[in-house]
């Protein structure tokens, strides 16, 4: 559930669970803050616990001159000392700083008191499209980046490929997701204003569903980083799309 500010941006985002979709518990709530420029300058967020909410965390985001998020900093929250210790970091590079080249993936050191780069990610695009992805994790022993087992490199199809992401907008009658990978909205071409969506983990588990509306964007910058199913049906038809959540 959401609720917005008075320039209708999201203010607070509640996560609840049920057993039997009738009862429903409070898990989290996050709260958001914004810059000047109507971006997200950080959010807080806290767990429901015996009838209470507690901080959890905040994430900080630094933005570049083209409004493209080019950190993401995760503070845990220290319920005896009640401060902030910094915990983990994600750094972005841009191509023409716009289009995400590759990503890191730090670990904040608590005795050195610095953060070391465990992983790294590196993106393919096709006329503005993610194709590829690489990962990558740093062996401690040898000093070496090595790709990451199991997961080292994933390819992304898609129904309809344009000649370029800023014809999107013009082919109406065509399903497609963008940008991908996303970080703060993922926006929907084609016309699915007023259908139903459920946003599923890769193993099958329902994350969230909404209805499209007007602006055909979904706010995902609360998900955990990773890849998701986006499932929608409209007039009998039904529609899938993978995108990765950055």
């Amino acid at each position: 559930m959401y609720t917005y500010n008075a320039q209708n941006l999201i203010d607070e985002t509640f996560v609840s669970e049920s057993t039997d979709s009738l009862t429903y518990v409070n898990k989290i709530r996050s709260k958001n803050y914004y810059n000047l420029a109507n971006n997200i300058d950080s959010i807080v967020t806290f767990f429901w616990q015996n009838g209470n909410w507690y901080k959890y965390k905040k994430d900080l985001y630094e933005y570049n001159g083209n409004n493209m998020i080019t950190s993401k900093e995760v503070l845990s929250f220290n319920l005896a000392t009640q401060l902030y210790i910094p915990s983990g970091r994600r750094q972005y590079a841009r191509s023409n700083g716009t289009l995400l080249d590759s990503t890191y993936h730090q670990s904040y050191d608590q005795i050195a008191l610095h953060y070391d780069t465990l992983n790294k990610y590196g993106f393919v695009h096709t006329n503005g499209l993610l194709i590829r992805s690489h990962a990558y994790t740093f062996n401690t022993g040898t000093n070496l980046w090595e790709p990451t087992q199991g997961v080292s490199v994933i390819n992304y199809y898609y129904n309809y490929l344009p000649n370029a992401t800023s014809n999107i907008s013009a082919k109406s009658n065509d399903f497609f997701l963008y940008p991908n990978p996303c970080e703060t909205y993922l926006h929907i071409q084609g016309d699915l204003v007023g259908a139903k969506f459920a946003i599923y983990s890769v193993d099958g588990k329902f994350i969230q569903s909404g209805i499209v509306g007007t602006n055909r964007q979904i706010f995902v910058q609360t998900l955990p980083e990773g890849n998701y199913f986006f499932r929608s049906e409209k007039d009998g038809k039904r529609i899938q799309e993978i995108f990765l959540k950055q």
